[in-house]
């Protein structure tokens, strides 16, 4: 079984003091990275007992009614391809995480965010190459899901080792979604600039090659400072780029779980669309959807990762 996490999870005397989405996570990461087959609602009041994070049992059971709540919704959202099954006084195990590396890299994800002391120990430079590869894996994930979904799909895959500068990428969108570049578009934005704050831009055509339809610009974040990024990519800026005869929309995309009530806020703040780990494995999906060779390339940047988390003391 994993810890509890470093953070998110705080002592509660008189009221519920920790992250719902965060705590189920760990409930479903112990299942996914732990190999527990089955956890039960006593374990669980045990641990948070013995971590002092409750003193009241019966309070600690009124906080699972709310968490057992959430991992019911998580379970429906999925449909059979949850990989796991909310009993009445437990949660069972369907699938360990290679069976699901799409959704476990985005439930390990904001796991080690608030835990800092589950990743393995890195120089600053390995550092920065293991959260380029994270963000461009999640990246993939969001292209293939929205690819599932039925969209056409244009990842602009901008990294340190495919460093294609504005120009081309300006170039390759307006062809795809068939409308032509603003002349002169230099003027207004530095042609030196990466991929202006754009990972994919998702759209869905018309039969007849005409101009006007759905396109949507998305910025994929995975970092912990993901709500930074919130007013990425810019539309306006895009709009000095390309000369769009019906205006783009923005969509953000993140591997995190976001109950309701942040949901509309956070929708709210990126005025688009937010798709969050369910949007992007809803119910229509296999439990293994993604690709063989994205799934393979999960797999090895996940491996490592999972073999250093820690055990429950």
């Amino acid at each position: 079984m994993l810890p509890l996490p470093e953070k998110g999870v705080s002592a509660s005397r008189t009221k519920h003091n920790c992250d719902l989405q965060l705590f189920c996570d760990w409930m479903e990461g112990c299942l996914l990275f732990k190999n527990e087959k089955r956890l039960s609602r006593t374990d669980i009041v045990d641990i948070l007992c013995e971590q002092a994070i409750y003193d009241d049992q019966e309070f600690a059971n009124e906080w699972l009614d709310i968490v057992w709540g959430e991992l019911e919704r998580r379970q429906r959202l999925l449909d059979g391809a949850a990989p796991f099954n909310v009993e009445l006084r437990a949660i069972q195990r369907k699938h360990t995480w290679k069976k699901v590396p799409a959704y476990a890299f985005c439930v390990l994800t904001p796991l080690l965010q608030k835990s800092a002391n589950w990743r393995p120990s890195q120089t600053e430079a390995e550092s920065a190459e293991h959260y380029g590869q994270q963000g461009l894996l999640f990246e993939r994930i969001s292209d293939e899901s929205l690819r599932g979904a039925g969209w056409s799909t244009h990842l602009t895959a901008w990294s340190s080792k495919n460093t294609a500068r504005l120009p081309a990428v300006v170039e390759k969108i307006a062809q795809q979604v068939g409308e032509p570049e603003h002349a002169n578009w230099e003027t207004n934005v530095s042609p030196n600039a990466n991929e202006a704050g754009l990972d994919i831009v998702f759209f869905r055509a018309f039969n007849d090659n005409r101009c006007g339809f759905p396109v949507y610009l998305v910025q994929c974040a995975t970092g912990a400072d993901w709500d930074t990024k919130l007013h990425t990519p810019v539309l306006s800026v895009w709009q000095k780029l390309i000369d769009f005869a019906s205006p783009p929309q923005k969509a953000f995309v993140l591997p995190h779980s976001l109950g309701a009530e942040h949901f509309r806020h956070i929708t709210v703040r990126v005025n688009g669309i937010v798709l969050d780990r369910y949007r992007l494995h809803d119910s229509s999906r296999r439990p293994n959807w993604c690709s063989q060779e994205l799934a393979k390339d999960l797999k090895e940047f996940l491996g490592p990762l999972i073999a250093n988390l820690p055990d429950y003391d």
